[in-house]
């Protein structure tokens, strides 16, 4: 389960922990010859493309009940539709766009909010398999989803290291993304085969079953706006951390520069470091350190 969470929001990542590629080169004045504001508002544009569609699809995947039992077919359509996106990707950083700049920024993020709507579904989806399991389980999609932003920057970080120029970089790092995509295939898959898993599925499924016949004459649907209310004090922190944290990141905090040149952090990595990996990583840490040592008890 861990491992499924991370997909979640490993493959968002991907596309806004690449600043060298579409900043740097894709989209630079050394590339296409012309210097224009869509390289220097690059990741604030990425940022409003990527997470305005995946809450929208997010809500869309709450409130849409009709076939909410199959998770199946959620799931392995999201995966197959990402990867063709980023077969797109990978196909992109191969072709030469110095000349269309333009038309290549927004292939990029029609690309980018196509990706976070299938991953909205996706992490949806995942959620509704942890609640499945033992409460205690959820946490492991929590950190599952943290981790990813830690890997992202890792992978970024080698990418850079092993790769003659930001071209060839990026192509080992959407590769990268299409072979995390592969595995999570097998791992949904395989995921039946866990007995612990197969036994809270059909626990779960009788739960359901009594349910649904203790329900017959009544409305099935759940009384949202109920719950939104018992829950509204979490829901704004929620909201109030995630809309302080996006102000900044990454979109801001990324554009900080080396204030001297002897700076231990070389300028080629400063952003991954300073940035993506420092960030990243205490938000992986903080997850980790809740699950530790929980305030409440369960």
């Amino acid at each position: 389960m861990d491992y499924i969470s991370l997909k979640s929001v490993v493959i968002a990542f991907f596309v806004t922990h690449c600043p060298q590629y579409f900043v740097d080169y894709k989209l630079s004045e050394e590339y296409t010859g012309e210097k224009t504001a869509l390289a220097s508002n690059f990741l604030a544009y990425v940022g409003l493309t990527a997470q305005i569609p995946n809450v929208i699809f997010n809500w869309a995947n709450i409130l849409w009940e009709g076939k909410g039992q199959n998770l199946t077919t959620r799931v392995v359509y999201s995966l197959v539709f990402e990867v063709f996106i980023f077969i797109l990707t990978v196909v992109l950083a191969m072709v030469n766009t110095s000349t269309w700049p333009e038309a290549f920024f927004f292939v990029t993020m029609g690309s980018v909010a196509a990706l976070n709507m299938a991953n909205g579904i996706y992490q949806n989806t995942v959620y509704g398999m942890a609640a499945k399991l033992p409460f205690k389980y959820t946490g492991a999609v929590v950190l599952g989803s943290n981790i990813s932003g830690t890997f992202t920057s890792i992978v970024s970080i080698v990418s850079l290291l092993i790769a003659p120029d930001a071209r060839t970089s990026a192509i080992y790092y959407f590769i990268t993304a299409l072979f995390i995509l592969l595995v999570c295939f097998d791992t949904y898959f395989a995921l039946p085969l866990n007995r612990f898993y197969r036994y809270h599925e059909m626990v779960n499924e009788k739960e359901q079953q009594a349910l649904r016949r203790a329900q017959i004459g009544q409305t099935s649907s759940a009384p949202l706006w109920p719950i939104f209310k018992k829950c509204m004090p979490q829901l704004f922190n929620i909201f109030f951390v995630f809309f302080v944290t996006l102000a900044i990141f990454p979109a801001v905090h990324a554009d900080i520069k080396q204030s001297s040149p002897d700076f231990f952090i070389s300028e080629k990595f400063f952003t991954e470091i300073t940035c993506f990996l420092t960030f990243n990583m205490f938000a992986m840490i903080g997850s980790m350190t809740a699950s530790w040592f929980p305030w409440v008890s369960t």
